[in-house]
Protein backbone atom coordinates (compact mmCIF):
# COMPACT_ATOMS: atom_id res chain seq x y z
CA UNK A 1 0.00 0.00 0.00
CA UNK A 2 1.30 3.41 -0.92
CA UNK A 3 2.14 5.92 1.77
CA UNK A 4 -0.53 8.30 0.43
CA UNK A 5 -3.19 5.60 0.76
CA UNK A 6 -2.01 4.83 4.29
CA UNK A 7 -2.27 8.46 5.39
CA UNK A 8 -5.64 8.77 3.68
CA UNK A 9 -6.88 5.77 5.65
CA UNK A 10 -5.47 7.13 8.92
CA UNK A 11 -6.98 10.56 8.30
CA UNK A 12 -10.43 9.35 7.15
CA UNK A 13 -10.99 5.87 8.60
CA UNK A 14 -14.79 6.06 8.29
CA UNK A 15 -14.64 7.18 4.66
CA UNK A 16 -12.14 4.46 3.80
CA UNK A 17 -14.20 1.81 5.58
CA UNK A 18 -17.31 2.97 3.73
CA UNK A 19 -15.44 2.77 0.42
CA UNK A 20 -14.21 -0.78 1.16
CA UNK A 21 -17.72 -1.91 2.15
CA UNK A 22 -19.19 -0.31 -0.98
CA UNK A 23 -16.67 -2.07 -3.22
CA UNK A 24 -17.31 -5.38 -1.44
CA UNK A 25 -21.07 -5.02 -2.00
CA UNK A 26 -20.58 -4.14 -5.67
CA UNK A 27 -18.28 -7.14 -6.17
CA UNK A 28 -20.75 -9.42 -4.36
CA UNK A 29 -23.63 -8.23 -6.53
CA UNK A 30 -21.56 -8.49 -9.71
CA UNK A 31 -19.85 -11.82 -9.00
CA UNK A 32 -22.43 -13.35 -6.69
CA UNK A 33 -25.19 -15.79 -7.56
CA UNK A 34 -27.30 -14.55 -10.43
CA UNK A 35 -31.09 -14.46 -10.04
CA UNK A 36 -32.99 -17.11 -11.97
CA UNK A 37 -34.57 -15.71 -15.12
CA UNK A 38 -38.28 -16.49 -14.91
CA UNK A 39 -38.97 -15.18 -18.40
CA UNK A 40 -41.02 -12.17 -17.33
CA UNK A 41 -38.56 -9.68 -18.82
CA UNK A 42 -37.01 -8.52 -15.56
Amino acid sequence: MARHDYWMFRRHPFLSLTTVIYLAVVCWITLGPQPINTGNGY
